[in-house]
């Protein structure tokens, strides 16, 4: 297999091309196995391996979003283990959009690019499953009275069911995925679902997974072609699978072409713009408030220390104003 700097740059539209060779029922299964095989990137085992630089979630997830958006079931070659590398290596030789720009220009919008790329993959799996508990659930607002939005009840009228079963939906998704080759089938769970609150059949269950976690291939593409950017920034744009991560349309079951992309659902991140959706503003300003004594929480833990929050003072115009959170 040549090297990647073999090939760079690489247009956009000649990686698009090589995903088109192969039927989505071919690609996406297939990409789904792969993604299961692979060993978490805070694993150190991930770091050391040959291939950790061509086969993360990110280049993955965005292999699946082309074949879904644009393949075709009219091909008859079946993809293969080679042909995924080979689209993983173009994935890495994409040309870079600001390549011409001034030097300085160019390395602060790479690294930007960069980070909201791949560094929301690289918490560790099970700090992302705890946080959201610890932030919903166990924190309370300065002035609870303030809250318009994240009220009591409030996950169960948003989310379905209680913060801690939304939390257990992600975790069951991936860790199953992760053991059977990127698939989920509820029905298999019947008379196993003793650790959740409320998801007690494997129909309650499936209630939650296609209200926030499923979609199929085609409301992924009249969901994507009105807001995927073009040319060889595209792949910086948001990646609809990361939103809706389970696809129904591929046997039965869930398929999760990148398992890992379950647990970025039901992180504060995902949940923010989970909020974002029902309620707008109104669920930002509430998280904005639990987020601020939630960190005053973790502050209070270094050994020694003395946390203050904030107060009131005049600033050199003489107005009332708020200092920093703590």
């Amino acid at each position: 297999m040549p090297a990647i700097t073999e090939h760079y740059p690489v247009p956009d539209r000649t990686y698009v091309k090589r995903i088109r060779r192969h039927a989505p029922s071919s690609l996406i299964p297939l990409i789904a196995a792969t993604a299961a095989t692979l060993p978490p990137m805070s694993d150190p085992e991930y770091r050391r391996s040959l291939k950790a630089h061509l086969y993360n979630p990110w280049a993955l997830l965005d292999v699946a979003w082309v074949s879904l958006l644009r393949g075709a079931e009219n091909r008859s070659r079946p993809a293969r283990r080679g042909d995924l590398e080979e689209m993983l290596q173009l994935y890495f030789a994409l040309d870079e959009p600001m390549r011409e720009k001034p030097v300085g220009e160019r390395l602060e919008g790479f690294l930007l690019r960069l980070a909201g790329q791949q560094f929301v993959w690289q918490e560790p799996e099970f700090n992302e499953l705890a946080r959201p508990v610890a932030l919903f659930r166990h924190t309370t607002a300065a002035d609870p009275g303030k809250a318009k939005v994240i009220t009591p009840g409030w996950d169960e009228r948003l989310l379905g069911c209680s913060i801690s079963d939304y939390v257990g939906v992600a975790q069951m998704l991936w860790g199953a995925a992760k053991a059977q080759g990127g698939r989920f089938d509820p029905r298999q769970m019947a008379g196993d679902l003793g650790s959740f609150d409320g998801l007690t059949t494997p129909e309650a269950l499936t209630r939650v997974i296609d209200l926030h976690f499923a979609t199929n291939t085609g409301t992924l593409r009249d969901d994507a072609e009105a807001s995927v950017p073009k040319g060889a920034l595209r792949r910086f744009g948001f990646n609809p699978l990361r939103g809706r991560p389970a696809l129904t349309d591929f046997g039965s079951g869930y398929l999760l072409p990148v398992p890992e992309a379950a647990l970025a659902k039901v992180s504060p991140f995902g949940l923010y713009y989970t909020g974002w959706e029902a309620h707008q503003k109104a669920f930002a300003d509430d998280l904005g408030d639990l987020f601020q004594e939630y960190v005053g929480n973790q502050l209070r833990l270094i050994k020694g220390a003395k946390v203050h929050p904030e107060f009131k003072y005049k600033d050199d115009d003489r107005e009332i104003v708020d200092s920093i959170d703590w």
